[in-house]
């Protein structure tokens, strides 16, 4: 799930148990609306190179609502392509 509202994903957070990294979070605590939901595409980006290189290469995403940065993530990682590929 990609944080396209600190606020909101902290309290989702405290629900579930989860925990966000602080850096991360401290930058996005002064950060404009529009530069959170980059900083979240980013690093989510970032997460799933990182688990395609460990071997990872399924996603699941929760969009809740913001299927726009899911999209993005998609195509910067080129699953979209990948995936066209596929089924070509």
């Amino acid at each position: 799930m990609p944080i396209t509202d600190i606020e909101k994903i902290r309290r989702f957070s405290q629900i579930c148990g989860a925990t966000l990294p602080v850096s991360l979070a401290n930058r996005m605590e002064n950060a404009s609306s529009e530069d959170v939901k980059k900083m979240g595409i980013d690093f989510a980006t970032r997460q799933c190179e990182d688990l395609s290189n460990n071997g990872i290469h399924y996603f699941h995403f929760y969009t809740l609502n913001h299927s726009k940065a899911v999209t993005e993530i998609i195509h910067n990682i080129n699953l979209d392509k990948k995936c066209a590929a596929l089924s070509a």
